[in-house]
């Protein structure tokens, strides 16, 4: 379901649930009249066309934490979309964007992650657009993932090859394949070898 003005959209904002809980990212500085404070967790990932930024929360470890041991859900990141050449863009363009993050990401984790609440902004800050709908994410659990916490960096560059494949009308549907397979088989992994060890 879409809400409000699906046009002329300078920014789309995002969350992110259970996603990797990392150090060494880029600074982010939070300054309020009781605060001032500042972490290691920004992600700046750039393509020809689009910046999406992820933010971790302050305290995205200590969430983790808490959703690992009730093997629960919790937003630990925040996330901007938006084009390197400022311009605007449409729901239509935003949403192309939130599904090729969304493979990308579980991809990224190793279970499913979906990019959820977006909410589009217009030129003056104001929210015109809302795309509401049920994600595909996963409740916490352990699984081996790729993912170098301590470099989270090393990840950035990556986005840019993806999507262009992604957006390749001949490499879409393998994608979406391969990264379903991957993400099925991480999830099931210990538990077929447990099947097996009790047999």
């Amino acid at each position: 379901m879409i809400l409000g003005e699906s046009r002329n959209l300078k920014n789309v904002m995002f969350h992110l649930t259970n996603f990797h809980h990392y150090t060494n990212g880029e600074a982010i500085r939070f300054v309020s009249s009781e605060y001032n404070q500042h972490w290691l967790g920004r992600l700046s990932i750039k393509t020809e066309e689009w910046r999406v930024t992820i933010d971790s929360l302050k305290d995205s470890y200590g969430l983790s934490e808490a959703t690992r041991l009730r093997r629960a859900y919790a937003i630990t990141h925040v996330g901007r979309i938006e084009r390197i050449d400022d311009r605007t863009f449409t729901g239509t363009e935003a949403n192309r964007v939130l599904e090729a993050l969304f493979f990308f990401l579980s991809f990224v984790r190793g279970f499913w992650v979906a990019p959820i609440l977006p909410v589009g902004f217009d030129d003056r800050g104001e929210g015109v657009w809302q795309s509401c709908g049920d994600h595909l994410a996963q409740a916490w659990q352990h699984v081996d993932s790729w993912f170098p916490s301590s470099r989270p960096n090393s990840i950035v560059d990556l986005f840019s090859g993806f999507l262009k494949w992604f957006q390749n009308p001949i490499w879409n549907e393998p994608l979406r394949l391969a990264i379903q397979w991957y993400v099925e088989c991480n999830l099931n992994s210990g538990k077929v070898l447990a099947r097996c060890l009790v047999r």
